[in-house]
């Protein structure tokens, strides 16, 4: 669940929820301690992926070019 409001209502519910199914709540605020991290997990192309996804290249050899370097820099 994403909250970007921080309503506390809902906060609740889903600690409330958790607690129900028996599941630990994690909470992840900008200032909390649990860190998240995207490129963590998965293939090196869905890594390399994730990674390219926030830029822009006007030129689709330069895209390709880009994901390369991505997938040998992660070897």
């Amino acid at each position: 669940m994403i909250d970007p409001k921080g309503d506390a209502l809902l906060r609740e519910e889903l600690m409330l929820a958790a607690e129900r199914r028996g599941a630990r709540f994690r909470e992840w605020t900008p200032d909390g301690p649990l860190a998240y991290n995207p490129y963590a997990s998965g293939k090196e192309t869905a890594i390399a992926e994730k990674a390219l996804a926030g830029e822009t290249f006007t030129e689709p050899d330069s895209l390709r070019q880009a994901g390369r370097h991505q997938l040998r820099s992660r070897r």
